[in-house]
């Protein structure tokens, strides 16, 4: 059981003096948190003072701003040079390029096409092992997507997409 959930009589001798324990549970939970709420759903940072609008913003702002200070080697973020936010992992980075700045067309961020294969600047180091393999992968899906197409033509047209789910399709390949 945590200690803020814990009953109030067991816990205010531990947290409060006796003389502020009656009515200090919500004054405890907020002394723990780095950030204020406020009314309206902001946030305030009390390293910093700064109002953000969501605990998603504060987050991003902790990270960007304090976290480098207190943790010696923190973990690697994802920056979009195009709006400046910033990513803890590269799944996040991608979904928020491809949502956001898709359809930018001068983005710097975007790969331009070289030749017939465009290359990111992370795969600048990589041998031809790794790129055999990736082609090995692109392969493969397509002849999955080959294969599928292929099912879906031999069961004609009268199998609509109302019949289909997932279940009776791994179930009877």
């Amino acid at each position: 059981m945590h200690f803020l959930t814990d009953r109030e009589e067991e816990r205010g001798d531990l947290l409060l003096p006796k003389s502020e324990s009656g009515e200090a549970e919500p004054e405890v939970r907020k002394q723990l948190l780095e950030y204020l709420i406020q009314n309206d759903g902001s946030v305030v940072c009390k390293w910093c003072g700064e109002v953000l609008p969501s605990r998603t913003r504060w987050y991003r702002h902790k990270y960007k701003l304090h976290v480098s200070t207190q943790v010696t080697q923190p973990a690697p973020l994802f920056k979009c040079h195009s709006c400046n936010a910033y990513f803890k992992s590269r799944k996040g980075y991608i979904g928020h390029l491809s949502s956001r700045h898709s359809d930018n067309e001068n983005d710097e961020n975007r790969e331009e096409p070289a030749n017939k294969k465009a290359r990111k600047t992370s795969d600048i180091g990589k041998g031809p092992d790794w790129e055999q393999q990736r082609e090995k992968e692109e392969k493969l899906v397509a002849d999955i997507i080959d294969r599928v197409k292929r099912e879906c033509e031999a069961q004609g047209e009268t199998v609509t997409r109302r019949g289909y789910s997932r279940r009776s399709t791994v179930m009877n390949s």
